[in-house]
């Protein structure tokens, strides 16, 4: 008779782990720039308001 494997994979596969880091780095393209230029976008209108 044929036996029933049983599989309790608890973890990732590397497909899912690699998905999951492109994912990660578009929004860090996206976002990044953002953050970086808020500083200096902060000093422009303070000294505006000076």
């Amino acid at each position: 008779m044929l036996r029933r494997i049983k599989h309790d994979n608890l973890g990732f596969t590397l497909i899912e782990l690699m998905v999951v880091v492109i994912i990660l780095g578009i929004l860090a393209l996206y976002v990044g720039p953002k953050i970086m230029g808020e500083p200096e976008k902060a000093k422009r209108v303070k000294a505006k308001m000076d």
